[in-house]
């Protein structure tokens, strides 16, 4: 509106500029002399009265019109201003309520993943500890039937010695009766008055030892019961 009331103005004083002109060219002739043209001069004058007259009126409407646009476009400005602001401050609550809820629920899942961490870690502790039992149970069993099979070895030399012992004595002592037999020679019996040799007494008389060498030397025949 303050542009229109420019050009109104602007155009009002080209007409009266113009009035003038038109003046100066028909009244005021080249030898100075004023000729009676009263008609030119009222209608010049009268477009630049009319043009001020017009701009006159207009400008005071234009200036009031806007006067109201400017105050309303003020007051849509502020309205829009406040309701921009009102809703770019519910835009930052939302927004620092999503960021609040955004940081709790980060917080709430590291706590989550914390807690998991934690029970993970007791549950390995836990089978660490229960494989270092059994490692250390199975250990002692080995140790035991290690010990175990230890001494039945020990016990079955113990007796694989005693046995080779025992018959180690019994081959000595019949190598023993032996070696004794070869020495003193075979033993038979044989009567004062006989004329046989016996293994054994038998019958009825004073039976007594010799040798068999003796008894053959002495001539005595073996005893078809005996021999």
């Amino acid at each position: 509106m303050d542009n229109l009331f420019m050009v109104l103005l602007l155009v009002s004083f080209i007409c009266l500029l113009l009035g003038c002109y038109r003046f100066v060219r028909k009244v005021i002739k080249k030898d100075g002399s004023y000729p009676n043209n009263k008609r030119l001069l009222i209608c010049s004058l009268s477009d630049g009265v009319i043009a001020f007259i017009g701009v006159g009126i207009t400008a005071p409407e234009e200036i009031e019109t806007s006067s109201v646009e400017k105050t309303a476009e003020t007051t849509s400005i502020s309205t829009q201003s406040s309701s921009e602001i009102q809703g770019s401050k519910e835009k930052q609550e939302e927004e620092e309520e999503k960021q609040k809820k955004l940081a709790e629920e980060k917080k709430e899942k590291e706590e989550e993943e914390k807690q998991k961490k934690l029970a993970e870690e007791k549950k390995e502790k836990e089978e660490e500890e229960k494989q270092k039992e059994l490692a250390e149970e199975k250990k002692e069993k080995e140790e035991r039937e290690k010990q175990e099979k230890l001494a039945k070895e020990e016990q079955r030399k113990a007796e694989e010695e005693r046995e080779q012992a025992e018959a180690q004595q019994r081959e000595d002592e019949q190598l023993q009766q032996s070696q004794q037999q070869d020495d003193v020679g075979e033993m038979v019996y044989v009567t004062p008055t006989g004329e046989k040799y016996h293994s054994h007494p038998h019958g009825n008389g004073d039976f007594s030892q010799t040798t068999l060498e003796n008894a053959q030397a002495m001539g005595l025949e073996p005893c078809k019961v005996c021999h």
